[in-house]
Order: structure tokens, then C-alpha cells, then sequence
């Protein structure tokens, strides 16, 4: 991961907040400090398995991205359930979640959601939709998160029906078929992409989509591996547009 791609590369996919313009040795600074070492040990095998669009970023990083979400979803919770005048409410004190006493939390918190590959804006809204539905009183907290399997088995389905209602695509322009180099997060992405294409009941619009619209998949992948009719047809339907 080069330096200048952490501020960069979250900005122009997630937009700017508290945190986001950090250096990679700031980061680093700041899990020495405040995480213990068996934490973050943990950290390299999540990077095969977090959400794509997390996977060049620093879990610093990362977990700010999670608290910004946190905090959103918290907001609008407070606010749909109880107050609308509560929705710039935040679920911690101040704005820096590396200094909040829970820090911990949403750093196991965001483990625990890398660990799943999900995005942390759907995990966080879908953990707050779930509260309000079993009738919580007010919203969780990250420790909440964490130890409540029955919560996360049903965000966990949420998710797939997600993924098969839809196929997520990374906002990462590093993911883009445009500026493919050959990196093993690009190849782990092409090969999600080819899953999700032919999971879907007519395979060459997903495929159309990937190609043409969201620039996504490289047209030699999809020749190479994906059966001829369905390259074919979504072809033929762009030069039909």
C-alpha cells in the first residue's frame, strides 16, 4: 500500500471526514497506541477478506470510515424513534473515535465486519434497523454489536439478499477494468465479479453492466471466462443501446 494512497484513495470513494486526511504513519502511530498487539495481529488475513473498497486503506483508517458510519446510523435511529431533533446525535464524545473511551470496540467492531466482507454503511444501518424492530430503546452501542449473534446472523442475511438482488460494485477507481495492473486485490475483485455475473438469472446484462456502464470487468476476463453466449449477448446489447 503506497502512502499517498491512503488519504486519496478514501476521499475520492467515500468523500472527506473526521480523520480521513491522516498519513499512513499517523495511522500507524495510532494503533501502536491504542490497540493491543493481539488485534493487530489479526489484521493481515482481514485484508483477503474485507469489502473491497477497504482493502488499501489503513485499519486506522478503516476504522474511522466505520465510526463516521456508526455515527450516521446512530443519528438517524435517534431521530426516526424517538426525536428528529436528535439526528446530528453521535454515538460517542467528541469527534475523534482513536481518542473515545470505546475505541477498542469499534476496532473489533470493524474487525468483526471485515472479517464478513460487508460494507460498513449497510452493517451500520442494518444493526439499527434490527434494534428498532426488537423493540430497543435506544440505539447499541459497538460492544452491543459485538456480542449479539442473533443481530448478526440476520445482517448477515440481509446482506445476501442483498448481493443476490443486486451485484455490489467497488467505488475504489483502483478496482476499475480502466486502471487493471495486475494487483492481487484486482484479480480477487474480477473473480468476485464473474461469481456474482453467473449467479444472475440472465447473466449478460450483469455482464453488460460490468463491461459498459460501471467499467468494472476487462472484456478479455469475460471472454476467457465466462461462456460464450452470455459475452456474446451482452455484447450485442450495447451496439443495440
Amino acid at each position: 500500500m503506497e502512502t499517498e494512497d491512503i488519504p486519496n484513495a478514501i476521499e475520492a470513494t467515500h468523500g472527506a471526514f473526521f480523520g480521513s486526511g491522516l498519513d499512513f504513519f499517523t495511522c500507524e502511530a495510532l494503533a501502536i497506541a491504542k490497540i493491543d498487539r493481539k488485534s493487530l495481529a489479526l489484521e493481515p488475513a482481514l485484508y483477503e477478506r474485507k469489502w473491497f473498497d477497504y482493502r488499501r486503506l489503513h485499519p486506522t483508517m478503516a476504522t474511522y470510515l466505520l465510526a463516521h458510519h456508526f455515527n450516521i446510523a446512530y443519528g438517524r435511529m435517534m431521530s426516526e424513534a424517538f426525536d428528529h431533533k436528535k439526528r446530528f446525535m453521535a454515538a460517542f464524545k467528541g469527534k475523534d473515535v482513536m481518542a473515545a473511551r470505546e475505541v477498542k470496540s469499534f476496532w473489533k467492531l470493524r474487525q468483526k465486519i471485515d472479517d464478513a466482507g460487508i460494507r460498513y454503511d449497510f452493517f451500520c444501518r442494518k444493526a439499527m434497523e434490527w434494534c428498532m424492530i426488537n423493540g430497543w430503546r435506544q440505539p447499541p452501542r459497538p460492544s452491543h454489536v459485538n456480542t449479539n449473534d442473533e443481530m448478526t446472523i440476520w445482517i448477515l442475511n440481509q446482506w445476501d439478499e442483498e448481493r443476490r438482488a443486486k451485484i455490489q460494485w467497488a467505488q475504489d477507481k483502483h478496482f476499475a477494468a480502466s486502471n487493471w495492473c495486475g494487483a492481487p486485490d484486482q484479480a480477487a475483485y474480477e473473480q468476485y465479479l464473474l461469481e456474482q455475473i453467473m449467479s444472475k438469472p440472465l447473466p449478460h446484462y450483469a455482464l453488460h453492466a460490468a463491461l459498459y456502464v460501471y467499467d468494472a470487468l476487462r472484456i478479455e476476463t469475460a471472454i476467457a471466462k465466462l461462456p460464450a453466449a452470455a459475452v456474446d449477448a451482452a455484447i450485442q446489447f450495447e451496439r443495440d443501446r
